[in-house]
């Protein structure tokens, strides 16, 4: 039995969409986030498609960050600009994202703690880093 048709589904999508803006703003990535979370909603049967959208929301970003340093909008060097513009940087899942087959990866403890360990950890000793430079 099917609930709602084609308009219902359409619907859903677009409250979806909406909760998902909403929801951005207060998530690592920030609005900037949205339109690749779109692109693997939307495409998730479509890979290609949804890396070339990725790819095209990259280009965008750095597009704005270069222009913005070019008319001297920033003030700053061009690296600092990039680094802190940097958005633009989300184009290494794409390939990531096209190697993956739709199998789950491992499930063992080690693996699963391997993942919850490494993005805090790397972050404080990228930042160390940066404090010593």
């Amino acid at each position: 039995m099917q609930l709602y048709g084609q308009a219902g589904k359409r619907a859903v999508h677009v409250v979806a969409a909406a909760a998902l803006a909403c929801l951005s703003l207060l998530c690592e990535g920030g609005i900037y986030l949205l339109p690749v979370l779109a692109c693997f909603y939307f495409f998730h049967n479509r890979r290609g498609i949804a890396c070339l959208g990725v790819t095209m929301w990259c280009a965008i970003l750095f597009a704005n960050a270069y222009l913005g340093w070019s008319y001297g909008a920033t003030g700053i060097s061009l690296f600092s600009t990039l680094c802190f513009d940097g958005e633009w940087m989300m184009v290494p899942i794409v390939p990531l994202a096209l190697l993956y087959n739709g199998a789950r990866g491992l499930n063992t403890t080690a693996a699963k703690n391997l993942f919850y360990w490494f993005y805090p950890i790397h972050l404080w000793i990228l930042m160390a880093v940066a404090r010593m430079m």
